[in-house]
Formats: C-alpha cells, structure tokens, sequence
C-alpha cells in the first residue's frame, strides 16, 4: 500500500468517527461543524468519501446485499 493510500485510509476512519459521532449528537451539521471548527464542506466531502468507500466495497451489489448494507451505509453516514 502507498503512504498516500495509507493515509487516504486513516482520513476515511477518522471521519467515519466523526460522523457516527455528530449523528449520534443529535446536533444538525452546520451547529456541530461550527462548535467543533470543521469547516460544513469539508464534512459533507468526506461523508461522500466515506458512503462511496462502503458503497465499493459490497459491489457489485444484487438486490440481496443492497436490501443489507442500504441501511448500514445510512447509519455510518447520516
């Protein structure tokens, strides 16, 4: 693995957290970006990041595993 794709790996967990960490907040984005000093772009970026990453790593998906992970991609990144 190159470093930069070794550090696009550690980018991707680390928002992964945030993200679980901001839906189970409660809080609405632009309040929990701002009290946190994350810019609002940059946290709807890497939860497109983080979504297509999950998303390609069930592909191909057949109605089997879409019905599966539709829900498991909701919550790591809502």
């Amino acid at each position: 693995m190159k470093i930069s794709e070794a550090k696009r790996q550690v980018m991707l967990q680390q928002w992964t957290e945030l993200i679980k960490e901001q839906k189970a907040s409660g809080m609405k984005v632009n309040a929990w970006c701002k009290e946190r000093g994350i810019g609002e772009d940059q946290f709807y970026y890497w939860q497109k990041q983080v979504r297509q990453t999950l998303l390609d790593s069930v592909s191909p998906l057949n109605g089997d595993n879409a019905a599966l992970v539709s829900p498991i991609i909701t919550a790591a990144t809502d």
